[in-house]
């Protein structure tokens, strides 16, 4: 109980406390070092030599050298590139997740959201994989497997048309639409490994 009402009584003083003034990144602890002004979703390489990021959702992905600093987009030379996320994989390529082009949030993140192979050439351009996927994804550093979440959507049918009888003629009859149930999102994670001498899946 006084161990308790102790912890509290430190709880309280730390809350009451004021904020200090300016922006914390002037202030950084000794081992934690500021890498660029922008980017999001980093993932190190295999040998910790490199960053990749992305600049913001939908957009360009790059990387950060982090013995030079040098900082080298990876997509630029993609004209409206809506890249999501960008991964290293264990040959030094990179693979790339997000739609061919940007539509909305909604449809861009889910039905056209796809894999793409980009190979560490300079200049190289996206491969697509022809494989979709919902989120998720992980990469062996260590093996060309790759691991993911994809939705399985059953294809939309035709809604299903019965004949019921007319009660006020009688005699004739009138087909009546049978209400369609909305078609449920399935997940399921999935796993695949990639050639490891160019793109493509191994099922």
């Amino acid at each position: 109980m006084k161990l308790l009402t102790i912890a509290l009584l430190a709880t309280t003083l730390l809350a009451q406390s004021p904020r200090k003034p300016g922006n914390p990144l002037d202030r950084l602890p000794t081992n934690i070092e500021k890498l660029t002004h922008f980017g999001e979703r980093a993932d190190f390489s295999p040998t910790n030599t490199e960053v990749a990021f992305m600049a913001k959702s939908f957009g360009d992905a790059f990387t950060v050298n982090l013995k030079t600093r040098i900082i080298r987009c990876l997509t630029c030379n993609v004209p409206g590139a809506a890249f999501l996320r960008v991964m290293h994989l264990s040959t030094g390529d990179y693979l790339l997740i997000g739609a061919e082009r940007f539509t909305d949030i909604h449809t861009s993140r889910g039905r056209d959201n796809e894999l793409w192979f980009l190979s560490k050439t300079p200049g190289a351009k996206p491969v697509r994989l022809n494989q979709k996927m919902s989120e998720g994804a992980a990469i062996s550093k260590r093996s060309m497997l790759i691991s993911f979440s994809g939705n399985l959507r059953p294809e939309p049918r035709t809604p299903e048309r019965r004949l019921q009888p007319d009660r006020r003629r009688g005699r004739s009859l009138r087909p009546r639409p049978r209400p369609q149930k909305q078609a449920r999102r399935h997940r399921q994670t999935t796993r695949r490994r990639l050639h490891p001498r160019g793109p493509g899946l191994l099922r």
